[in-house]
């Protein structure tokens, strides 16, 4: 049996990251539910006994326990792991940006020069409800001034939201700005802001975020001493035209 057997257990499950895995009590007892949708994966992952029941197939359990027993050895505790998450994650916005934290954590390393770094990754389309803000996250966010515009996807009327699915476009990048102190000693980098695009954004915005950021930095006495990004010509265009 291939390794893709105990994925699928772990997907069906709605197992998707290590805190779900570590809670799970019993990874194998929703197979005795009376589900069509569980019978293909339940006739691969299971033998089945002469009196009707089924039996995981012990090579697959063997892999899964060990797999757990390591994430054990390996992680704190449940309620250490969710201490820390809630002392040091801080919860981030799509199209937030994290002045206020900007400025108590140069404080905080008794720092007043950055360097701002924007860069743009591949993510997997996908749109998501975010119950805190009781919004939609996946769409590319339009652009004001070179701006995303916050919660903008916020509907209580479903032909509103599957008219979004039809004319709005899926984000398939995640544009992330990134401030890195200039200090003496070593400094971990800050997350200032990050939001979805389909990279379709051209140079006059990027420049306009641009001088967004370097105000707010100015006028919070946090000087930006440059901004670097990778070799897009779109990114290459507004350091053109930043520089004259």
């Amino acid at each position: 049996m291939s390794s893709e057997i105990e994925v699928e257990i772990l997907k069906a499950q709605g197992i998707n990251n290590v805190l779900s895995l570590l809670r799970a009590q019993d990874l194998y007892s929703f197979f005795k539910l009376d589900c069509e949708e569980l019978e293909d994966l339940r006739n691969r992952a299971c033998l089945k006994l002469k009196n009707g029941e089924y039996m995981i197939r012990p090579a697959i359990k063997d892999n899964l326990d060990y797999c757990i027993a390591v994430l054990k050895g390996a992680f704190p505790s449940i309620p250490t792991l969710e201490s820390y998450h809630n002392e040091f994650s801080k919860r981030i916005e799509e199209g937030e940006y994290r002045f206020d934290g900007l400025v108590s954590y140069s404080n905080k390393i008794n720092c007043s020069y950055i360097y701002i770094s924007e860069d743009c990754t591949s993510v997997i389309s996908k749109v998501n409800y975010d119950v805190t803000t009781n919004s939609f996250i996946g769409f590319c966010p339009e652009l004001k001034n070179g701006l995303p515009s916050i919660r903008q996807y916020q509907t209580d009327d479903f032909y509103e939201l599957e008219e979004w699915f039809q004319t709005v476009k899926q984000s398939t990048l995640v544009n992330i700005y990134t401030v890195q102190p200039i200090t003496h000693e070593a400094a971990a980098p800050f997350l200032l802001s990050c939001f979805g695009t389909d990279n379709q954004i051209v140079s006059i915005c990027i420049l306009s975020h641009w001088l967004y950021i370097y105000e707010k930095c100015h006028t919070n006495n946090i000087k930006v001493v440059g901004f670097s990004s990778d070799a897009d010509p779109k990114f290459v265009t507004a350091m053109r035209l930043a520089t004259g």
